[in-house]
């Protein structure tokens, strides 16, 4: 690829500029020579300094950014059956967040140019496909700085991205299919309001521990999405926790995730399928731990048809509030995102920086009357704001540099999503604390319990 060709041309250059030969120019001065503390003398020149190494995606006084975008998201919304769901245009938020960065000196002094790369939602494609598409043009087709998204990148994606120096950071809070493993194999992948799984894990069963949720004399079933990063979070992280709490699962199925439009009859078919499993089993507490919400919507519309009704657990990954909105009904988690945990007329409080990228992006507020638009928006602001503060920080440096320039900020990033967000040597997801969430009849909504948030640990 050409991330290999610009890197051998340096390493040829750098050491064409070290290399000295006997066929020297006569006319040139003879070095000075100095004694050196052994008495044999030491030579001595003029200073040289090696030219330091292009960055990739800066051409002149342009930089290269490349974006990740979403097209036709209602048509995908409905073709899924989930209502009340509207977004933004997510290639016009991009660029008036890129004009606004511009006009505060872009990045490092340097103009942005947006690369987009963009992915129908309603689209029968090969993924092998995509991923190709999504490599050529962000390393060979484009050579960009960085890729920022709003949602995570594909395994092949991190890889393709890896090799080529570049780093990506994505605000995929509610939405997580990467455990710890994943962020290791990946050390040039950040996301702003997000966990890694065996992090969900862990604070969802210390989470709902710590309130008595796990009842004496109730039985626990799991409903979970079934990849290798969930059955790795599952098998290391979530099972040790609930058995440390004390909790015998009485019954965990695991459901593959909607891949495709292809996969919404088998998904309905087998959630279908979990809840004749669940009731035979005597479940009367259903822990969720899947991602994007779509595993609890076709299971609780199977199980109310069997009139099948235990207490629910969730956390910020199942999308709260949409879950109550599509289905009537919720329970009891932990969350960390209120755009997703809860609904826009309650107790909704919003970072002070929310409300600046939402008047940057539409300031009639017309755009943003569901969650997920707004959650849409401050991740498109989330991300270029964070790639602004690491260059800020380090200046324009290589991809290895910027991940560090953002570790390095710790709990110094103010987001436009999340009260508070940390991040230090190792640590690249951003989320640092939790609240407890429960579900009130009384407005068919969830609340934040009272409670001061819990650190994530």
């Amino acid at each position: 690829m050409r991330a290999l060709a610009l890197l051998t041309a340096v390493v040829v250059t750098i050491a064409a500029c070290g290399t000295t030969t006997d066929d020297a120019d006569p006319t040139t001065p003879a070095p000075e020579t100095t004694e050196a503390a052994t008495g044999e003398p030491a030579t001595t020149g003029p200073a040289t300094t090696e030219p330091a190494a292009p960055i990739r995606g800066v051409d002149g006084d342009i930089v290269r950014v490349g974006f990740v975008v979403i097209t036709n998201q209602a048509a995908a919304s409905a073709q899924a059956g989930a209502e009340g769901i509207t977004t933004i245009a997510q290639d016009a938020a991009v660029d008036l967040i890129v004009d606004d960065l511009n006009s505060r000196g872009g990045l490092g002094g340097l103009t942005v140019e947006p690369v987009l790369f963009e992915i129908d939602a309603t689209a029968v494609v090969d993924p092998q496909t995509v991923v190709q598409a999504y490599c050529a043009t962000f390393t060979e087709d484009n050579e960009v700085y960085a890729v920022l998204a709003a949602g995570e990148p594909s395994t092949e994606q991190r890889a393709c991205l890896d090799e080529a120096g570049v780093p990506t950071i994505v605000a995929g809070g509610p939405i997580t299919f990467l455990d710890d493993a994943a962020y290791d194999s990946a050390p040039l992948l950040v996301n702003v309001s997000g966990l890694s799984l065996d992090a969900v894990a862990t604070s969802l069963v210390e989470g709902l521990d710590g309130i008595g949720w796990f009842e004496p004399g109730t039985t626990v079933g799991v409903l979970r999405l079934q990849d290798d990063a969930f059955d790795a979070a599952t098998a290391g992280s979530l099972l040790p926790a609930l058995e440390a709490a004390g909790v015998t699962v009485a019954s965990e199925v695991a459901i593959a995730a909607i891949a495709s439009q292809d996969d919404i009859g088998r998904v309905s078919t087998e959630a279908q399928s979990a809840v004749l499993e669940m009731k035979d089993a005597g479940v009367d507490r259903l822990l969720f731990f899947e991602s994007g919400g779509a595993l609890p919507l076709f299971f609780l519309t199977a199980a109310r048809a069997q009139q099948f009704e235990p207490a629910l657990a969730f956390s910020s990954t199942s999308g709260g509030q949409t879950m109550v909105d599509n289905v009537g009904t919720g329970g009891t988690g932990i969350g960390w995102l209120p755009l997703v945990d809860l609904p826009a007329d309650g107790q909704l409080s919003l970072p002070p920086r929310a409300q600046e990228c939402f008047d940057l992006l539409d300031p009639t507020g017309a755009a943003f009357v569901t969650a997920t638009a707004q959650s849409q928006a401050l991740s498109f602001c989330d991300v270029v704001w964070l790639l602004e503060a690491a260059t800020t920080e380090a200046g324009l440096v290589d991809g290895a540099g910027v991940i560090a320039a953002i570790e390095s900020l710790g709990d110094g990033y103010v987001s436009a999503s999340l009260d508070t967000v940390s991040f230090g040597p190792g640590k690249r997801y951003g989320v640092a604390e939790y609240s407890i969430v429960e579900f009130d009849p009384a407005c068919v909504c969830n609340v934040y319990r009272s409670d001061t948030p819990t650190p994530v640990g």
